[in-house]
C-alpha cells in the first residue's frame, strides 16, 4: 500500500502551557479512502527520518494555521519552515506533493506567489471555472461546488505556477507546478460528511503514478532508435556474445534520462547494469530493456521493442512495451487491466487447437519438442516481447521458453500479460518469474493463458 505523509497544524494550549500537533481525524480517512496509508509527521523529529526508514511516495500539506506572512505568529513561522523545508526535500526527491487550503498557500508562496486579504470565502461553496490546460482538467471538471474557508487569495502567482481552476469571480482556487509533480486546491475535500467520489478521485490520480509519462519516454526512445534504424549498423558484442548497436546505447540514454524526470525511483538497464549488493534491499526500481530483440533490430524485420517495467516487492506492476516500426504500445498497471493502443486487451481464447509461439533467432531442439510432446501444429514465430504481448491479445495461447532470458526481457510484457489472463511460469518452481534476484538472468518459463497447463 502507497505510504502518504500528511503535515499537521500547531495550536497552543495556554491551560497546560503546551504547544500541539494537531490534525482534523478526516485527512487520515480521507488518505485511507484513496487507498493509501496516512503516516502524521511530527514537527520535532527530522522528517528524513521517516523518508529513509518508510517507503513514503508522497505528501499531503494540510490546512490549519494562516501562512506568518498573512498572519505574523511564532506558530505559523514554525509551520511555514517545516513545510518549505520538506516541499525542497520532496522536490529534490521527486516526490509528489498534494495541498489542501493552507497547502496550497505555503506552496504558492514558496515559489514566489504574493496574497491579498478577500472576504465572503468562509464557509460558502463555488462552482469552478477550470483550465482547460491543466494536467488534471479531467477530474476537475466532474466537481460540481467545492466549499471555501480562507481569508486570503493568490494576488500574484510564481512564475513557475499555472492556475488550474478559478471560481466564477477569478478567485485562485487551485494551482500546479508547470514542471514538478505539484498540485494545490483551496478547497477541504476532508471537511465533506460523506467524501465526494471525484474528489477522491482527483487524489488518487494526482498521487498514483502515470503511466503516460512512461508511454511517452518510451517513444522518445523508439523515436532515437528508428533514427538509426536504416543507417548502416556499426555491431559490438558484449562478453555473452550478445549484440549491441548504437541504438541500444542511444535509447538507453533517452529512457534514464527520461525516468530521471519524473520518477526518484532507481533504473536498472540491460546496458547500465546494477550489483546484486547495491540493489538488493530495492522494494522499487525501474527494470528497462531499451532494445529488446537486437538481433530483429539488425536484421531489420521490424520486430523489436523498447521494454519498461516497474518492478515492486520482486513482481511487475507496471509494464509499457513499444514496437517502433508498427507504431504498436502495449502497456498494463497492476489491477488496471492490459491495453494496446488504447483497447483494452484479454486473452479469452476458446481455441481447441492451440497455437504456439517461437523466437526468430533463439528456437531450441527443446522448444521443438515441447510443441511436438503438446500436439502443437501451429507455431507462429516473433521477435522479442512480441511473443508474450501477442499472448496477452490472444493472438497464440502458450509461448515456451526454454533457453537464456533476463529480467529484463520479459517484466514489461510480464505484467501485460498477467492483466490479460495470461501467466509467465518458472518450469523449476511451478510458480510465476520473479524479479531482483541474485542473478538476473531468468529460469526457462511457459508463458500461456491462466486456465492451460504443461509439461516440459
Amino acid at each position: 500500500m502507497k505510504k502518504i505523509a500528511i503535515t499537521q497544524r500547531l495550536v497552543t494550549n495556554d491551560s497546560y502551557f503546551e504547544v500541539r500537533e494537531c490534525l482534523d481525524i478526516n485527512y487520515s480517512k480521507l488518505i485511507s479512502a484513496c487507498g493509501y496509508m496516512p503516516i502524521v509527521l511530527p514537527y520535532e523529529v527530522e522528517f528524513k527520518y521517516y523518508f529513509e526508514n518508510i517507503d513514503i511516495e508522497g505528501v499531503l500539506l494540510t490546512g490549519g494555521n494562516d501562512l506568518n506572512s498573512c498572519s505574523q505568529n511564532d506558530l505559523s513561522q514554525k509551520r511555514d519552515t517545516f513545510e518549505k523545508k520538506l516541499l525542497t526535500y520532496c522536490i529534490k526527491n521527486k516526490i509528489p506533493v498534494f495541498g489542501i487550503c493552507r497547502g496550497m498557500q505555503v506552496i504558492a508562496e514558496f515559489f514566489g506567489s504574493s496574497f491579498k486579504r478577500i472576504e465572503n470565502q468562509v464557509n460558502i461553496r463555488h462552482d469552478l471555472q477550470v483550465n482547460q490546460s491543466a494536467i488534471y482538467k479531467d477530474c476537475l471538471k466532474l466537481l460540481e461546488t467545492v466549499n471555501s474557508y480562507h481569508n486570503f487569495s493568490i494576488d500574484n502567482i510564481g512564475d513557475n505556477l499555472i492556475v488550474s481552476a478559478t471560481d466564477t469571480n477569478g478567485i485562485i482556487k487551485a494551482i500546479e507546478h508547470k514542471n514538478i509533480k505539484i498540485f494545490a486546491q483551496m478547497w477541504h475535500s476532508e471537511r465533506e460528511k460523506n467524501f465526494n467520489q471525484s474528489e477522491l478521485n482527483l487524489i488518487k490520480k494526482f498521487f498514483s503514478f502515470d503511466i503516460e509519462g512512461v508511454i511517452d519516454i518510451a517513444k522518445n526512445a523508439g523515436d532515437a532508435i528508428m533514427k538509426v534504424y536504416h543507417k548502416e549498423l556499426d555491431i559490438e558484442y558484449k562478453d555473452d556474445k550478445s549484440p549491441v548497436t548504437q541504438a541500444d546505447l542511444i535509447a538507453n540514454e533517452v529512457i534514464v534520462n527520461g525516468l530521471s524526470k519524473i520518477s526518484s525511483y532507481p533504473v536498472v538497464t540491460e546496458e547500465s547494469q546494477v550489483s546484486y549488493s547495491v540493489r538488493k534491499n530495492w522494494n522499487k526500481y525501474w527494470l528497462v530493456d531499451p532494445l529488446d530483440g537486437t538481433k530483429d533490430f539488425i536484421a531489420k524485420n521490424g520486430e523489436f521493442t523498447v521494454n519498461i517495467a516497474l518492478i515492486e516487492n520482486h513482481k511487475p506492476v507496471m509494464g509499457v512495451v513499444y514496437a517502433p516500426v508498427t507504431d504498436d504500445i502495449y502497456y498494463a498497471e497492476k489491477d488496471r487491466g492490459a491495453f494496446k493502443n488504447k483497447k483494452q486487451i484479454f486473452n479469452n481464447s476458446t481455441r481447441i487447437n492451440l497455437i504456439g509461439s517461437d523466437s526468430n533467432f533463439h528456437s531450441t531442439d527443446m522448444t521443438k519438442y515441447f510443441f511436438k510432446k503438446n500436439k502443437i501444429q501451429e507455431v507462429k514465430r516473433y521477435g522479442s516481447s512480441l511473443k508474450i504481448c501477442k499472448l496477452a491479445e490472444g493472438e497464440i495461447d502458450v509461448y515456451p521458453r526454454l533457453n537464456g532470458t533476463k529480467e529484463w526481457d520479459t517484466a514489461a510484457s510480464h505484467i501485460i500479460a498477467n492483466e490479460a489472463g495470461c501467466k509467465l511460469v518458472d518450469v523449476q518452481t511451478r510458480q510465476e518469474l520473479t524479479y531482483n534476484k541474485k542473478s538476473m538472468k531468468n529460469n526457462h518459463f511457459i508463458a500461456s493463458k491462466n486456465n492451460l497447463e504443461f509439461e516440459t
